[in-house]
């Protein structure tokens, strides 16, 4: 209790009922005042630079989007690599987003008129994989290399790297962008 009353900027907007990932985020974007929109999910943790660091990128605004690397973490936060590795080229792979999403949810920043304009987010496609193949199809999508999320892997996560890790996932866009070139 006495931690909301430290955060006059927050409001706690309740579902009725289970709506879903997608929806709920739908009704949250419509919901906000703000002009940029954080994600979050509720079982990871923000370290405490993320807002700072996400939001500064937006003060170029040429970018509609942002977007950091995390920390993997198990149940217990204990580190067990990153989401990205630490040479992932962005522009690179930027590209390729549409055949492997990697922007996680939890580590991504939107101007609010821009989630609006996605509205209704597509049933069926995660929000976060319709966010970022949207802004990096304009080339407004920013990376920022530095972890600003302990992203949490358990039993129970919705969504999560599971066995097809994201830098499985990350090898595959490099070798689907070789194939590419030639």
């Amino acid at each position: 209790l006495s931690l909301y009353g430290t955060l006059k900027n927050v409001r706690i907007i309740e579902n009725p009922r289970n709506i879903g990932v997608v929806q709920t985020v739908s009704r949250l974007v419509i919901e906000a005042k703000n002009n940029c929109c954080v994600l979050c999910d509720q079982d990871d943790v923000w370290l405490d630079n993320k807002a700072e660091i996400i939001l500064r990128s937006f003060e170029d605004h040429n970018y509609f989007a942002a977007f950091s690397n995390a920390y993997l973490v198990d149940s217990m936060l204990k580190t067990t690599g990153l989401l990205l590795p630490q040479n992932f080229d962005f522009i690179k792979s930027s590209a390729n987003i549409l055949h492997c999403n990697f922007v996680t949810g939890c580590t991504l920043a939107v101007r609010r008129e821009i989630l609006i304009s996605m509205l209704p987010f597509p049933v069926g496609i995660p929000h976060d994989y319709w966010v970022a193949a949207n802004c990096s199809l304009t080339q407004n999508l920013k990376y920022i290399n530095t972890p600003l999320v302990k992203y949490r892997q358990h039993e129970s996560n919705v969504i999560g790297v599971g066995d097809f890790s994201i830098a499985k996932k990350v090898q595959r866009l490099m070798d689907f962008g070789r194939v590419m070139e030639r």
